[in-house]
């Protein structure tokens, strides 16, 4: 009704929102690229509650050890560093994201034990 009302075809803007975007091999490795890491934190999600634990920071977790692990990656650039720094911004990346966790379990706001209800 938006783009009716601005005097716009509305079939052409959904066109633009909804099928362009399918269209062309750029645009569909850009949404790869948006679309990964919601589905890493959907998996790491589903198996929290596969463990019967509550985990509601997954997107704070997620950007914390990017951050962390691209410290690592700018601090090394330019250097002889060798293999080692991609296993090493991934285990940076990951304490980093753990202890987000931790800090927020012990304010007890994140990671709370589902329980089942007596039948």
């Amino acid at each position: 009704m938006l783009f009716a009302a601005l005097g716009k075809n509305p079939i052409a803007a959904l066109s633009v929102y909804f099928i362009d975007p399918l269209t062309d091999s750029y645009s569909l490795q850009e949404i790869a690229v948006k679309a990964t890491p919601l589905v890493m934190i959907a998996i790491g999600l589903s198996l929290c509650y596969l463990a019967n634990v509550w985990n509601i920071g997954a997107e704070g977790q997620f950007l914390i050890g990017a951050v962390a692990g691209s410290w690592l990656a700018v601090k090394t650039q330019g250097t002889d560093a060798g293999a080692w720094v991609l296993p090493a911004m991934l285990v940076l990346g990951a304490l980093a994201a753990r202890s987000t966790r931790s800090s927020r379990r012990s304010a007890r706001c994140a990671s709370v034990p589902v329980r089942s209800s007596p039948a």
